[in-house]
């Protein structure tokens, strides 16, 4: 069965991680993996998480929950703990605030790569919302909607070969330009 990551990265998202985690928790397919990392949020984001994880048991469709919690160097560092920490066949990083189209989402999608065995490229509509909190802070939230679900070809097979048989890449030469 195909396995989903969805990566979340957070700091302080106590006003907008429940939309995000509501969506993750609504997803119909079973092979979904959600590691969330929090760079040592001072707000409400981890006691929000800490209910999601106990809501997630109740689940029709429970899934593994991830929370790494440490201070990181920013967001690509938080990304990037994401991505050594995944086990997913793909990773969606969805932000804190943003959420899937439908309960639908990553099922839609499996159904094509399995049916189809192919690599996939996937495009859709994002749906951007702005609104500004009681402080006056300003948030923004975007969400996807699939419509493409472009076939690319055969899964790519890894092939190994001896080193001394690897083709070697051929490179163009750099294209000369003239100042005018």
């Amino acid at each position: 069965m195909l396995r989903f990551t969805v990566a979340t990265v957070t700091f302080n998202a106590g006003q907008t991680i429940r939309r995000t985690l509501d969506s993750v928790s609504a997803q119909t397919y079973d092979a979904v993996e959600h590691i969330i990392v929090d760079g040592c949020s001072r707000d409400t984001t981890i006691s929000q998480v800490q209910a999601y994880v106990e809501r997630n048991t109740d689940q029709r469709h429970p899934h593994a929950i991830v929370l790494i919690r440490e201070p990181d160097d920013g967001l690509y560092d938080a990304m990037n703990k994401a991505l050594a920490a995944a086990k997913g066949d793909y990773i969606v990083f969805l932000n804190a605030g943003d959420a899937f189209h439908s309960p639908t989402t990553l099922a839609d999608i499996a159904a094509q790569y399995i049916v189809k065995g192919s690599s996939m490229y996937v495009s859709g509509k994002w749906k951007t919302r702005e609104w500004t909190d009681q402080q006056g802070n300003k948030h923004y939230a975007t969400e996807l909607r699939v419509d493409v679900l472009q076939l690319v070809g055969p899964r790519p097979q890894a092939q190994q070969q001896p080193a001394s048989q690897a083709p070697v890449p051929q490179y163009a030469p750099a294209p000369q330009y003239q100042q005018a």
